[in-house]
């Protein structure tokens, strides 16, 4: 059973293991829940020594012990269970900066159970590689210092999240980087309504591997992206519009929808003129396939621009309307130097 503190106050309980809920009134605490698989196994807060960073919080330990912590390199963020078990860890306090970015103790974060105080700060990875991690908890993180990287592979291979309601609380208004956010989350499928994508130039693989991900993206505001290298990479649920993406400032649509086996929407908005190198089209939706109806309006309103020259794309098995207005924009391509691998011709 969970190990926690008694009545939720201050003072650590030296009794054994809890056994019910209660109503928390400390919802200032950032708490979690893990496992430990070995007697002594050891735990530590993932501190970090970045810009912003700070640290005043007392740790309550979940067996009946506690530590206070006053920087990122205290020895007290250290913990030693003498048991295997699961334990509850409570944080009550300033704790600013919070980040396993694929290393630590990230297999034994089971569940956040309450955000609590916690704030991250604009450095990648925060819970990247917590692959046994759920959120059960209600209330949102604090992201006001993310800018840059905050975002950066925040929840990079947590295969278990499936819904964490944080994120339809956050303010993503100044966040400019959303690379690899939910890289392998394979059960993910909330919706991201919510976000403000106005500032942000790179979607690079935000998606990537979210085979369950089957949600609207209409609010998206894409005007300032330039990179969207598999951005859905083999979600191969996906069958959303994207046809609110500005792509006029995109460079780089490699592998975009590979593998979007459901994926049957219409391109025909895409803007091209932007794209910068000949591969920037490879794969993009390789493993998947349009009807005629969209595949014919794709590559007419794509000829109908300026396009780059020598392009490679792979539209899959998507197939054309022999004999007409697709046929001859599709020709038109080939002229301009495209490859272009596709299913052929419509029965």
């Amino acid at each position: 059973m969970w190990q926690n503190t008694i009545g939720w106050t201050d003072e650590p309980w030296a009794g054994g293991p809890w056994t019910g809920s209660s109503t928390n009134p400390a919802t200032n605490r950032f708490i979690f829940d893990i496992t430990t698989s070995a007697s002594p196994q050891t735990f530590t807060i993932p501190t970090t020594s970045g810009i912003g960073n700070s640290y005043n919080c007392t740790v309550y330990w979940g067996d009946g012990s506690s530590s206070v912590i006053t920087a990122y390199d205290d020895a007290d963020r250290v913990h030693s269970y003498a048991t295997a078990g699961n334990y509850t860890i409570e944080i009550d306090g300033t704790i600013t900066g919070f980040r396993f970015n694929n290393g630590g103790n990230k297999t034994l974060l089971k569940d956040v159970k309450n955000w609590g105080r916690l704030k991250l700060t604009d450095e990648s990875g925060a819970f990247y590689g917590c692959a046994n991690m759920t959120v059960s908890a209600t209330d949102a993180f604090d992201i006001s210092l993310i800018v840059a990287n905050g975002c950066q592979n925040l929840f990079r291979n947590c295969a278990n999240i499936v819904l964490c309601r944080a994120l339809q609380l956050i303010n993503t208004a100044a966040v400019t980087n959303m690379y690899c956010m939910f890289c392998n989350c394979s059960a993910f499928n909330q919706s991201v309504a919510n976000f403000n994508t106005a500032a942000v130039i790179n979607m690079t693989t935000m998606f990537f591997g979210c085979s369950a991900f089957n949600q609207s993206v209409a609010n998206f505001n894409t005007a300032a992206v330039i990179n969207m290298y598999g951005m859905f990479y083999n979600c191969s649920a996906f069958n959303q519009s994207v046809a609110n993406f500005n792509t006029a400032a995109v460079t780089n649509m490699y592998s975009m929808f590979y593998n979007c086996s459901a994926f049957n929407q219409s391109l025909s908005g895409f803007t091209i003129a932007a794209l910068n190198a000949v591969g920037n089209l490879n794969n993009f939706l390789a493993g998947g396939e349009l009807s005629t109806v969209n595949y014919d309006a794709l590559l007419i309103a794509w000829e109908g621009q300026v396009e780059p020259i020598n392009m490679t794309p792979h539209f899959g098995t998507s197939k054309y309307t022999a004999g007409g207005a697709a046929a001859a924009a599709r020709a038109a391509l080939v002229a301009n130097g495209w490859t272009i691998t596709d299913g052929g011709v419509a029965p």
